[in-house]
């Protein structure tokens, strides 16, 4: 290809290059910036509804395993000795919503 020669003699396709390549290169940073936002908005919202989060209104899939499922993350709860053996359900119960808000 011949090359175009400013008024200085200077290479205007090196110029152009140059501008091909700032183009190009803004439109990846604008890229990683909206896939960035994107990202951080769900995760935003994950953090917000788990700071809220409260096992008692949560629903069951099946509603007659709403005791088992309870029961079992009492147990869990015991288990890993994070209340005394003692302690009743509503009392792990509250220790898991806690764990879960972080």
């Amino acid at each position: 290809q011949p090359m175009i020669r400013g008024p200085d003699g200077t290479l205007l396709k090196a110029a152009f290059l140059v501008l091909v390549a700032g183009t190009y290169s803004a439109f990846l940073v604008v890229l990683a910036n909206v896939v960035a936002w994107r990202w951080a908005n769900p995760l935003r919202d994950m953090q917000t509804s788990t700071q809220e989060f409260d096992l008692a209104p949560a629903n069951c899939t099946v509603g007659a395993d709403r005791h088992m499922v309870k029961g079992n993350i009492a147990a869990r709860v015991k288990d890993c000795r994070l209340v005394g053996p003692e302690s009743t359900d509503e009392e792990a119960l509250a220790v898991f919503n806690q764990l879960v808000k972080g």
